[in-house]
């Protein structure tokens, strides 16, 4: 079977056999898909979940400005006993529900605070329970909440059902004119969900649109430009099926591998469609063409899969998942443009590559305004790159690491419009929780300690981003009020046998929330007005301070605890996988060039993308987050490629014999041109992110591309100067032994 054929039959298995298995990923963005599972806050947060439930919760707000009565309730009872039957759920807790203790004949009662048949008594009962009033209904008590407490789902498609399973109740229920929005962690999850699911729907069509049109533009051969597209999706195909093969999860910071294969699949296209295009006439212009641009191209596959395999080196886990697979994908893209495609385009009759004139008359004046630049002002070229190189660096220091799941989205989605109205009118959105444990504390219900945590609690509440402090204690608190006529000498009771009896007879269910029923672990739930990950941080170093007073034992959890835990660890990631990938690219090209000189040289280009991308954060205040702590080691990977492609066609010219000038001139012909159109389509394909009003993806987006066009000037501009300058200084550091007259 010849090679023709034998690509053909290879090209299409490689659908057949990706397709199918990229159909069973698991698509899902919860929260602990970006944690890893050994980090200390996770594991004792998963044991605490385990134990009380989940802090993910959904909140469901309502404003209500009816006058107050039973049928202003009563339509709000029937929807809570109907979500209470939906499939995924654990528990809702609403004023129907909510456990009120009071003070009767006996003792004491534990009944729902808001009961239907007995309205009277609801004032009172409002009255005397501080806890309901900033939770589920303001003080004006038009603003009404729920608490839906979800079973554990690992599945962001499964927690959406459960979501819009909640909106159709709201409809079925009438309440669509009071109904005000969802809020709580559950629904940021959602939220980043149907933006992910979204921005797929939107850019990925977009995506292939848009390189057909510039593709057609720059070679105008519908049959390479189709071949070019089929490449583009058998890659991605192939890195989608990776997520399956490694039992990874697909989730928002995965969703930028479509678009980063598809750019770097048809840029790699575009140099060999281009040497293709410039060696038209030819008698065999397929395999001549490819043998121009295979070796560098195969230099340039391995240095950018090495720079997003060195994005392995972060803890985050999809930043390593993306940079295992981004690494596989570039060079399984390589195998595919360079060992595969030319041999299917054999098949086609009409090999002829011309571009539109118009195109080609702008790149033919680019290319000579460049040349003509380089060659009378080549010295004040070097001067004033390296003088911009050192101009980015003090906005770098500017950059923040900052990462606030609400900042993600614009300040009018409704997301951040429900959860603002949820910390103004009831209590802060983001949950610490305290842990101590009765192995390091002792008797978790000792009056003494219940009075200490109870003191530590009112200490707490003082902070300006702690809302609410609240555990077993203030069920104990209550438990004894109402057995004393809500007028007891103390507010904790001093005897341990009582708190002991109280316990026993104690029929609700709140109290076990917040400390398990054999006594051994107990919590104290913090809800913060905070958001980002770095005010948390300082807010959970003021609670520490507070409670290094009372010289107990504990731990914190929560997903407040979680994410300011993340945060440290993703900076610690950017500078470990931005050092490995410098580094290791270093090495590569020393090996490539045979010659530390030349590294270094080639090193000046793949810098500047970086600091240019964390200087524009600096200086229009882009946080450093999910989004874009990828963008280093990607734009590093990229950018090689073009420095490699044209650092190679001017070194072998100059090598052979050519004139520096000469060698410069025939180098943006060819590798110059490839240089532009790579760039072009590149900077075409990322900036389609910035469609999506997702806000990491959008910064991920401008800023990679930001970072493109910074290396396509040096690469074309800095490059060949600065060769240039070494050639007519000191020939020989380019492995020029004798400079021709």
């Amino acid at each position: 079977m010849n090679r023709k054929n034998l690509s053909l039959i290879i090209f299409f298995l490689i659908f057949a056999i990706t397709g199918p298995l990229a159909s069973k990923m698991s698509i899902t963005n919860v929260p602990n898909t970006y944690v890893p599972k050994t980090l200390p806050s996770r594991v004792l947060n998963d044991d605490i979940r385990d134990k009380f439930g989940t802090d993910e919760l959904m909140l469901i707000i309502f404003r209500d400005d009816a006058e107050e009565g039973v049928q202003k309730y009563q339509k709000y009872k029937s929807f809570f006993e109907n979500i209470k039957t939906i499939k995924g759920v654990k528990s809702v807790t609403s004023l129907f529900n909510f456990e009120h203790i009071k003070s009767n004949e006996d003792g004491f009662e534990v009944a729902d605070i808001l009961d239907l048949e007995k309205f009277a008594e609801f004032e009172a009962n409002l009255k005397r329970d501080e806890n309901v009033r900033d939770f589920l209904i303001n003080n004006e008590k038009n603003y009404l909440a729920m608490v839906l407490e979800p079973l554990k789902i690992d599945a962001s498609v499964e927690r959406l059902e459960l979501e819009n399973k909640v909106l159709e109740e709201i409809d079925k229920a009438n309440l669509k004119d009071t109904f005000f929005g969802l809020g709580g962690q559950f629904v940021i999850d959602t939220a980043q969900f149907r933006e992910m699911m979204t921005m797929m729907k939107k850019t990925i069509p977009l995506t292939l649109v848009v390189g057909i049109i510039v593709l057609y533009l720059l070679f105008s051969n519908i049959k390479f430009v189709l071949l070019t597209m089929m490449c583009n999706g058998a890659v991605t195909q192939f890195c989608l099926s990776m997520f399956v093969l490694f039992g990874w999860p697909y989730n928002m910071v995965s969703s930028m591998i479509p678009s980063l294969m598809s750019a770097l699949t048809i840029a790699f296209m575009v140099h060999l469609l281009n040497a293709i295009k410039t060696n038209r006439g030819h008698e065999d212009v397929i395999m001549y063409s490819l043998k121009k641009v295979r070796r560098p191209s195969l230099y340039s596959a391995i240095t950018t899969a090495v720079g997003l395999f060195a994005l392995y080196s972060s803890p985050i886990p999809p930043v390593g998942h993306i940079g295992v697979i981004g690494g596989l994908g570039v060079l399984f893209s390589y195998v595919i443009v360079f060992e595969i495609s030319p041999y299917l385009m054999l098949f086609f009759k009409n090999k002829e590559l011309k571009g539109f004139e118009f195109v080609d008359s702008l790149f033919e004046k680019i290319n000579n305004w460049f040349i003509e630049k380089t060659k009378s002002n080549y010295q004040y070229i070097c001067f004033f790159s390296v003088v911009t190189l050192l101009v980015m660096i003090p906005p770098i220091y500017k950059v923040e690491s900052e990462s606030n799941l609400l900042k993600f989205f614009d300040d009018d989605h409704v997301v951040n419009v429900v959860n603002r109205k949820f910390q103004d009118k009831f209590v802060g959105t983001t949950s610490v929780d305290i842990v101590m444990k009765k192995s390091d504390v002792g008797n978790l219900l000792d009056s003494q300690f219940l009075k200490d945590i109870y003191d530590m609690q009112k200490a707490l509440e003082k902070h300006p981003n702690v809302t609410r402090a609240f555990s077993h204690v203030d069920v104990v608190k209550q438990l004894h009020m109402a057995f004393n006529n809500d007028q007891p000498d103390n507010v904790i009771p001093i005897d341990n046998l009582l708190i002991d009896q109280y316990v026993l007879i104690y029929d609700g269910d709140d109290m076990y929330d917040f400390i398990e029923r054999n006594l051994e672990t107990m919590r104290i739930n913090l809800a913060l007005n905070v958001q980002g990950a770095n005010e948390i941080e300082n807010v959970i170093a003021d609670v520490t301070n507070t409670l290094s007073k009372y010289k107990y034992k504990y731990d914190y959890a929560g997903f407040g605890k979680v994410m300011s835990d993340q945060e440290n660890l993703l900076i610690s990631g950017v500078l470990k996988s931005l050092g490995y990938s410098l580094l290791i690219i270093f090495v590569l090209l020393v090996l490539l060039w045979r010659s530390p000189i030349d590294a270094i040289l080639s090193m000046v280009p793949n810098i500047s993308p970086v600091l240019a991308g964390f200087a524009f954060m600096g200086i229009l205040g882009i946080w450093l987050d999910f989004g874009t702590a990828m963008i280093a080691s990607i734009t590093v990977g990229i950018a090689v490629d073009d420095t490699i492609h044209m650092y190679h066609s001017i070194k072998s010219k100059i090598i052979n014999g050519v004139d520096i000038d000469m060698a410069i001139s025939e180098s943006y012909k060819t590798s110059g041109t490839a240089i532009l159109m790579t760039t072009l389509i590149l900077c075409s394909q990322f900036s389609l992110l910035l469609l999506t009003s997702f806000t990491p993806l959008k910064n991920f987006g401008f800023l990679t591309s930001i970072g493109l066009v910074f290396a396509l000037f040096y690469d074309l501009t800095f490059l060949p100067s600065f060769m240039k300058l070494i050639y007519e200084k000191s020939p020989r550091l380019l492995g020029v032994k004798e400079v021709r007259a």
